[in-house]
């Protein structure tokens, strides 16, 4: 039997992406580190996030469980 979590994601107002697709790269890398974490949250607020000036280099997020 499997189960579903269903994840809601907060963005801070100062920290809103611009696209679509920024925001599905930035949720996928918030739910990665809460289960890196083993969290299993509801909810994630994503309060910072640390842009890079080139595609190459990693991204920097802090994810916190609600």
């Amino acid at each position: 039997m499997s189960t579903i979590n269903i994840v809601r994601y907060y963005f801070h107002k100062a920290n809103v992406p611009a696209t679509e697709e920024r925001m599905r790269q930035l949720i996928a890398l918030a739910y990665q580190t809460a289960r890196d974490k083993q969290l299993y949250p509801k909810a994630i607020f994503v309060r910072y996030v640390k842009y890079s000036p080139s595609k190459s280099a990693p991204m920097n997020i802090r994810a916190n469980k609600l």
